[in-house]
C-alpha cells in the first residue's frame, strides 16, 4: 500500500510539472508571439509605403527584416569572443593604437593580456614570452595571430606557430597579422592561407608587397617602433596650435654614400643644421634607452617636420611617430631595392591610397629650399599640423573598421545593428 502511494505521488508531481511548463510556455507565445507576428506585417506595411526614392531606407527595412526573419539563427553570433596573440612587438600597434585596448602584466610580466569589446566582437589580447602553444587557450575558435616574417629566423618562428595550429581541435577561425620583409619577400605565407590549401582565412602585411589582392591578403601599416617603448601619444601632448622651436628634425644611422648624409650635407651647406633638431649616429641600435627616447620624442615635439629619408624600405616607424606628434613628414619618394611594388601609388601605396598629407622630395638638395618656403608663414605651418593630426586621427580609426569589417566578411559572421 505504501509502494502503491509513492507511485501515485510521483505521478501526480510528473502532471503537475507537465501543466506548469505548458503555462509558461502559452505565456511566452502570447507575450512575444503575437509581438513577432505584429513586428512583421509592421515591417510590411513599411516596405509598401515607403518612397521608392528611398533607397537607403529601402534597404534598411530589408536588413531589418532579415534580422528578423532569422532571429534565432543570429542570436547565435551577437557575441564572438577572438583571441589575439601576439608574437611580434607589432601586435601591440594593433592592441593599444588601432583597438585602444588597455594592457595589465601577469606571472612578472611574463604575459601581457587584455580585454575589449567593440560591437558584437569580445577580443582577449595576450602577448609576451610567457604565451606559448601550451599556454594559451586550448579551446580557442576565433583567433587573429601576429608574427614577423622580417627575417628568417623570424619566419621560422612564425611556422612553428602556424605549423601547431591543427593541434586546436575547436579553432574555426583564423586571420594573421604579419611584420613582412622590408624587401617584400613574402611568399612562404601563402601557403598557410584557406586559398592555397591552409587555414588562414585573412592576411594583413605590411609594406607594398606584390601578394595583397584586397580580397584575401590586405596591407596593414606599420605603425610606431613598439619594440622600442614607443607610446600612445596623447592629445595633450601634441600642442597643435603652439609654435615649435625647431623647424626640422632628424634622429637616425648615416650609412656612408646614402640619401641620409646627402641630407645632412643639404642642412649643413644652407647653414639650417641650427634650426633643425639634428642627431646621428653611425651603427644602429635596435634598442632605445629611456634617456634617448626622451629625446626622441622631444624632437617629435618640438620640430614643425620630421625627415624621412629611405632606409631599407621607404615606410618606417619614423612617419608615424612623427603623425603622433603632430610633425609633418617629409618623405624622399624613392623605391627601394627589392620585391616591393614598382607601380601605381608606390612607394607608401596605403598612405598614399589613404591621402596622407606628406611632403614628398626627390631630391635632398631641394630640402633648403623647401624649408624656407614652408618657415615663411607660420600660420600655413600651424594649419598643416593640424591637418596631419586630424588625418592620423582619422587613419587609425578607419584602420579598425576595416580590420573588424574583414574579420566578419572572413569569419562569415553578420554585424548586429
Amino acid at each position: 500500500m505504501k509502494c502503491s502511494l509513492t507511485i501515485f505521488g510521483g505521478i501526480i508531481i510528473l502532471v503537475y510539472c507537465f501543466f506548469s511548463l505548458y503555462s509558461l510556455y502559452a505565456l511566452y507565445d502570447q507575450r512575444y508571439g503575437e509581438t513577432d507576428k505584429d513586428l512583421k506585417q509592421n515591417l510590411l506595411s513599411l516596405k509598401k509605403t515607403a518612397s521608392p526614392r528611398s533607397k537607403l531606407f529601402g534597404k534598411r527595412i530589408n536588413h531589418i527584416s532579415n534580422n528578423f526573419s532569422s532571429r534565432n539563427e543570429t542570436s547565435s553570433i551577437r557575441t564572438k569572443n577572438v583571441e589575439i596573440w601576439g608574437k611580434a612587438a607589432i601586435s601591440l600597434y594593433l592592441w593599444e593604437h588601432i583597438l585602444k585596448g588597455e594592457l595589465e602584466s601577469e606571472l612578472g610580466g611574463l604575459s601581457t593580456y587584455g580585454t575589449f569589446t567593440q560591437d558584437e566582437l569580445k577580443f582577449q589580447f595576450r602577448t609576451g614570452p610567457g604565451v606559448v602553444q601550451s599556454t594559451v587557450p586550448q579551446d580557442v575558435e576565433n583567433l587573429v595571430l601576429v608574427l614577423n616574417g622580417r627575417t628568417q629566423e623570424k619566419i621560422d618562428f612564425a611556422r612553428s606557430w602556424l605549423d601547431y595550429l591543427p593541434h586546436y581541435s575547436n579553432l574555426k577561425n583564423i586571420a594573421v597579422v604579419l611584420l613582412g620583409n622590408e624587401q617584400c619577400n613574402n611568399e612562404w605565407i601563402l601557403q598557410y592561407l584557406t586559398t592555397h590549401g591552409g587555414l588562414v582565412k585573412a592576411l594583413f602585411i605590411t609594406y607594398d608587397t606584390q601578394i595583397v589582392d584586397d580580397d584575401n591578403i590586405f596591407q596593414w601599416p606599420l605603425g610606431v617602433a613598439t619594440y622600442r617603448g614607443f607610446p600612445v601619444v596623447q592629445d595633450e601632448a601634441i600642442r597643435i596650435n603652439i609654435s615649435r622651436p625647431y623647424i626640422c628634425n632628424f634622429l637616425g644611422t648615416i650609412y656612408p654614400g646614402s640619401s641620409r648624409e646627402k641630407l645632412i650635407n643639404s642642412l649643413e651647406g644652407a647653414g639650417l643644421d641650427d634650426k633643425c633638431f639634428i642627431k646621428t649616429r653611425t651603427s644602429w641600435e635596435p634598442l632605445e634607452s629611456k634617456e634617448s627616447l626622451d629625446v626622441y620624442k622631444r624632437a617629435l615635439a618640438t620640430s614643425d617636420f620630421t625627415l624621412n629619408p629611405v632606409g631599407v624600405n621607404t615606410e618606417c616607424y619614423r612617419l608615424y611617430e612623427a603623425m603622433s606628434y603632430g610633425s609633418i613628414p617629409i618623405v624622399e619618394d624613392a623605391v627601394t631595392e627589392g620585391e616591393c611594388d614598382r607601380n601605381g601609388n608606390s612607394p607608401l601605396r596605403l598612405l598614399r591610397k589613404m591621402n596622407a598629407p606628406f611632403i614628398y622630395i626627390k631630391d635632398w638638395n631641394q630640402l633648403p629650399d623647401i624649408l624656407k618656403n614652408l618657415d615663411a608663414n607660420a600660420n600655413d605651418v600651424v594649419q598643416k599640423r593640424q591637418e596631419i593630426v586630424k588625418w592620423y586621427r582619422w587613419f587609425k580609426q578607419e584602420t579598425n573598421q576595416h580590420f573588424l569589417s574583414v574579420l566578419r566578411d572572413k569569419f562569415a559572421w553578420t554585424k548586429i545593428t
